[in-house]
């Protein structure tokens, strides 16, 4: 049986979304409008990477219970 940090990940994730820089004050109004969409897209992949993350810390702790069931399910049998 492998210990349980070989099928952990090796890295941590991280979101790899544009975080785009804000305009000085005195740029141009279409540059802050283009900055104000760059904003909702990064916000919106930020949201996205937030919500991928907890579907797979949902599917880890299913995995992890699955896994409890099987072996106390094993050990009864015993």
């Amino acid at each position: 049986m492998s210990s349980i940090p070989a099928y952990a990940d090796y890295y941590e994730p991280v979101p790899h979304c544009y975080q785009p820089a804000q305009p000085l004050w005195l740029a141009s109004f279409s540059y802050k409008q283009r900055y104000k969409s760059e904003v909702e897209q990064y916000h919106t992949c930020i949201k996205a990477f937030i919500i991928k993350q907890k579907k797979a810390i949902e599917m880890h702790n299913h995995a992890a219970q699955n896994a409890l069931q099987i072996w106390n399910d094993f050990i009864d049998k015993n």
